[in-house]
């Protein structure tokens, strides 16, 4: 028998191993705190550190004649001293990073890296038993370890879940944009089924194996009957886990969506709620996109796509682990959205990926870097690219107002290994979709099709990344520097500024903190609603958001002077950093909605703040429309003045309905109708929207501070979305009519796409 190594060399590699792997997350954003995405590397590390341990810890004792309790011991002990080394590494990192929420992370930790370790440390205990031999028993646990990935990334791959639990991981969510992440019940639920086979795993070892390690069948049955009952509880919590929520499988999922509507080119699963009606033109709808996606690339819109259409995120979320997320599997012809309405681009961003993969080669359908990893930049941007057409500005608008504003646009760096994840997404989809469609527009679909096939940009092209960045850079000064004004320089520094969503301070806590208290509030329990909004304004003091929600809360319980303090809190920041124009905005809803609170109008200080933010905004704009509506408001009625206020500002379904209200109440008000036609829009409410829109052109909608009577601000969105509402109504001639005036006014390429689209829709029936 070789000898074994002594289990105190052998945790000194592991815990320089660890420890320089928390170095590194020091150093990464997001993964710089305790909390869940350095759980997610650790618990790995901790788990393999751990079985490998115990294994030597069973050889070193069978060699000098120790007992089973002793190994035991020792490796757990060793165990217990390697996850001090991240824990450590991590809570020191945190004080520079955070202050987050250290004792979440602790959960986190605590979930992930030691009950990995812990089920390990039992497993190597057994395999070390059992198997001869200190080298046969460490290939013996390495087998395992890998092992236990299986099952959960073959459910990665068949079914229609992003997120999987591992026995050596603990959970893994799928696309790192969620950060709505917790120890929640069904992670818990898994750590149970964990916990039994922990169980399971200390009887057979005990049944094994003798107190002096020698290998025997045990007589008595008391361990063989432990081993037996926990493994069935193991079973038991197995076998329900679907309704535990860590193991959802397609059957699950066709469960809850059992409504199903089907054509030639899709087939969309959806929950029975649905309206048939809706759900008949969501068919036609993704038809189109199909056609639309096939086109782009090149390829016949065959097989149908499966559509699973989720009520709701939170059902989404449940079911198949994206919150807030739209998810496609290209290599099971599969896409996954929630809330869709018709005419929405990200049904055709979805598809896109579906359809890009039929050119793709491999097993996920995928372009990869170096034949492994998934290039997402180029997976994003090919879909951004099929996806073009949007409201406003397109990716060509957008990328140069960036380029012009300062904004970092390194496009080499963005295709580069794991550079995409690590920027803004709002900039990384944006660049990489305008780069990619000029690719296809200026070296043809040629080199789209082998972009989407993987090939490297100069074998596609012809010439290298850096020569196609200038050609790019040029490409777009040549078709948006028309369009692109000291306006939209200044939207584009603000929407595209920032780091990516890990860089942002306490991420994880504050999302699942917002998250707590929107669901207490539902409850009506205001009280842990304020609670929670608070704790999360601890960990990022600056979020106006999270401020306005807590002002919010104290405008329902109808607490003035706490609603006063507030606002006055927000507003002293405001004046201390001479905020922007959206600032002032922010200010300034802010004083608005205290002052509703108090039963009093807005001040002429909350007028004069939004007067100055109009001065600094781009004309025509949806922000400087924003503000003329607020300034228009402020000479309506008094209850549709604070309905029109709170829908502009962020208000919830109820200030939707108020909006909807005060427009029944006062018809002749062309702000009014325009509103309830847009909100109807988002609800599907087509023949409404349609007739609240005609009504708003017809009375004339409010015009903007200018010269020769001032801009129409207003007119070129309201026909444009006169001309949607018309189409998705059936009123096909005012839907031509609306689109063709809509054209005429449209300040922006993504504006006169989404028309071209949607003439197109009309040419089909």
């Amino acid at each position: 028998m070789a000898r074994p190594a002594s289990l105190v060399r052998r945790a000194i590699p592991w815990a320089v191993i660890l420890a320089l792997a928390s170095i590194l997350l020091a150093l990464v954003p997001g993964f710089d705190v305790l909390s869940y995405h350095a759980c997610l590397v650790v618990a790995p590390l901790l788990a393999m550190a751990s079985g490998s341990l115990a294994v030597t810890a069973v050889a070193e004792a069978r060699l000098r004649g120790r007992s089973l309790p002793s190994a035991r011991r020792r490796a757990f002990a060793a165990a217990g001293i390697l996850a001090l080394v991240p824990l450590l590494a991590l809570s020191i990192s945190a004080l520079f990073a955070g202050p987050c929420d250290w004792w979440y992370g602790l959960a986190f930790y605590a979930a992930g890296p030691l009950a990995s370790a812990v089920l390990a440390v039992c497993a190597g205990l057994l395999i070390g038993a059992i198997v001869p031999g200190p080298r046969w028993a460490s290939a013996a646990w390495s087998l395992v370890f890998v092992a236990s990935f299986a099952l959960p990334l073959a459910d990665l791959f068949r079914e229609p879940a992003v997120f999987f639990y591992a026995p050596f991981l603990g959970f893994f969510p799928g696309p790192l944009y969620d950060v709505r992440l917790s120890v929640g019940p069904a992670y818990l639920a898994y750590r149970g089924f964990s916990l039994a086979f922990v169980v399971a795993l200390w009887a057979l070892t005990e049944a094994v194996a003798s107190a002096d390690l020698r290998l025997r069948i045990d007589r008595r049955a008391r361990w063989w009957a432990v081993s037996a009952a926990a493994l069935g509880v193991a079973w038991a919590l197995w076998a329900r886990a679907g309704d535990l929520g860590f193991r959802e499988t397609r059957a699950d999922v066709e469960a809850v969506l059992s409504g199903e509507v089907a054509d030639d080119w899709c087939v969309i699963r959806h929950d029975p709620s649905e309206d048939p009606a809706r759900m008949a033109t969501m068919l036609d709808e993704c038809g189109f996109r199909h056609r639309q996606a096939a086109a782009f690339f090149g390829v016949p819109p065959e097989p149908p796509i499966r559509v699973n259409l989720y009520r709701d995120d939170d059902q989404k979320a449940r079911l198949m682990g994206a919150r807030n997320i739209e998810i496609a599997k290209p290599w099971l012809g599969e896409i996954h959205v929630a809330g869709m309405m018709p005419g929405d681009p990200v049904l055709l961003h979805e598809i896109a990926h579906v359809v890009a993969g039929r050119l793709a080669p491999g097993l996920l359908h995928l372009p990869t870097q170096r034949g492994v990893v998934p290039d997402m930049a180029r997976v994003e941007g090919l879909a951004v690219a099929c996806a073009f057409a949007d409201d406003g500005p397109s990716p060509h608008e957008w990328s140069l107002a960036m380029d012009l504003a300062g904004v970092s646009v390194d496009l080499p760096a963005l295709f580069g290994p794991a550079a995409f994840l690590n920027a803004a997404p709002a900039r990384a989809y944006t660049v990489a979709g305008s780069f990619i469609a000029f690719l296809g527009e200026v070296h043809g679909p040629d080199a789209l099709r082998a972009v989407a096939e993987g090939r490297p940009f100069e074998e596609a092209t012809g010439s290298t990344l850096a020569d196609l960045e200038r050609e790019w850079r040029e490409y777009l000064w040549d078709v948006a520097s028309a369009s692109v004004d000291a306006g939209l320089l200044a939207r584009a520094s603000g929407r595209f500024s920032g780091p990516g969503v890990l860089g942002r301070r306490c991420a994880v806590d504050v999302a699942r903190l917002a998250g707590n208290a929107a669901e207490a509030e539902s409850r009506g329990d205001f009280a842990g609603a304020e609670t929670c909004l608070r704790d999360a304004l601890h960990h990022a003091p600056g979020a106006a958001g999270l401020r306005r929600a807590l002002l919010r809360l104290k405008a329902k319980e109808g607490d003035a002077s706490g609603a006063a303090g507030l606002a006055a809190g927000l507003a002293d920041v405001g004046e201390d950093d001479d905020p922007p124009p959206m600032r002032l905005v922010d200010v300034a809803d802010v004083l608005a909605l205290a002052s509703r609170v108090a039963g009093r109008a807005p001040s002429p200080d909350v007028e004069g703040r939004w007067a100055r933010a109009l001065g600094e905004l781009p004309p025509g704009g949806p922000e400087a429309r924003s503000v003329i509506a607020r300034l228009y408001a402020l000479d309506l009625p008094p209850r549709a003045r604070d309905a029109v206020l709170d829908v502009l500002s962020g208000g919830g379904p109820e200030a939707v309905d108020a909006v909807l209200e005060a427009s029944a109440e006062v018809p002749d008000d062309a702000l009014l109708r325009y509103l309830a036609g847009r909100l109807r829009i988002a609800d599907g409410r087509y023949a409404d929207a349609r007739d609240d829109l005609v009504a708003a052109l017809a009375l004339g909608l409010p015009r903007g501070p200018g010269v020769d009577g001032g801009r129409r601000p207003f007119d070129a969105e309201a026909w444009k979305s006169l001309g949607k509402a018309a189409t998705w109504a059936g009123d096909l001639a005012t839907a031509r009519a609306a689109l063709s005036r809509a054209m005429d006014l449209a300040p922006y390429e993504g504006d006169r796409l989404v028309i071209e689209e949607y003439l197109e829709r009309l040419a089909e029936r």
